[in-house]
């Protein structure tokens, strides 16, 4: 499993907010930049919940954390800025949620 905090690679690094919740920046842009905020993680059930920030937001989940950070990878700028961030298509976390949790039962 990919670890809980510290930096992921090249450009990206993990922060645990709390035991389920982790926030990804980018390392090129500086913390108190909010264009350094790539995505919020969540643990919820025995999936994990992507929200990632760009135009449009992008909703998604993963089976474990390390598929959320390799989808993040191909993302993010290693350019130095947060404006080379692709554009990814918007679901709805609702129905992604509901669908996902119902499998699991």
């Amino acid at each position: 499993m990919a670890q809980s905090h510290g930096i992921v690679d090249d450009d990206l690094e993990l922060a645990a907010l709390s035991p389920t919740e982790w926030r990804v920046t980018n390392r090129h842009v500086a913390l108190d930049d909010a264009r350094s905020l790539v995505a919020f993680v969540e643990k919820v059930g025995n999936g994990y919940e992507l929200m990632r920030f760009g135009d449009p937001i992008e909703f998604g989940r993963f089976a474990s954390l390390d598929a959320v950070l390799g989808h993040l990878a191909g993302h993010v700028a290693s350019a130095g800025s947060a404006a080379g961030r692709t554009v990814a298509r918007v679901t709805d976390l609702a129905s992604v949620r509901r669908s996902h949790l119902a499998q699991e039962k």
